[in-house]
């Protein structure tokens, strides 16, 4: 990137070059490292999934697509070194291998993009708690990464009313 004219996103530092190498240099350490834990806690996880590490030109952290008839698994380092701290990689990497996992038990069945609202807001709910849960003692905040206050925004007076209102309808 141009030193001139750094990604930045709202609310988070500016990607320095040597944070963006700290991350780079402990990513596939640290992934492997999660994917031996998410093995032990799903022993039927079969991943035939090509894993890749790469730059996503701030495009994303983790994705998981489907291309020809392949399952693919990518991390973008320079957007989890934007938007993650060194604590959050183990969450990361179970929430984006659980997407594998959550496609490898469901088969065919998996709508075919995201389009489908229902379904994303599914499929993100239950690799955010499992990721969570994998990851314990780390908490909500943990687990939803941004913004920093989420919980404590959930939390507020009226929130709750809200989406009891929103779920009657």
């Amino acid at each position: 990137f141009d030193p001139a004219t750094r990604p930045t996103l709202p609310r988070f530092a500016p990607l320095t070059e040597e944070h963006l190498r700290a991350v780079a240099d402990s990513a596939v350490p640290g992934f492997d490292k999660a994917q031996s834990e998410f093995t032990k806690a799903f022993a039927d996880f079969d991943c035939e999934t090509q894993v890749g590490f790469g730059v996503s030109l701030m495009h994303f952290d983790g994705h998981v697509s489907d291309n020809a008839g392949r399952t693919h698994l990518l991390f973008g380092i320079d957007m989890i070194a934007t938007l993650h701290q060194p604590e959050d990689m183990s969450t990361l990497f179970a929430h984006e291998l659980f997407h594998v996992y959550h496609r490898q038990i469901m088969g065919g069945s998996v709508p075919k993009n995201d389009s489908v609202t229902w379904w994303a807001m599914w499929e993100e709910g239950l690799a955010t708690y499992v990721s969570q849960r994998m990851n314990r003692p780390r908490d909500e905040q943990g687990a939803l990464w941004f913004p920093k206050d989420i919980v404590v925004q959930i939390d507020k007076p009226g929130f709750a009313r809200t989406w009891q209102f929103a779920a009657d309808l």
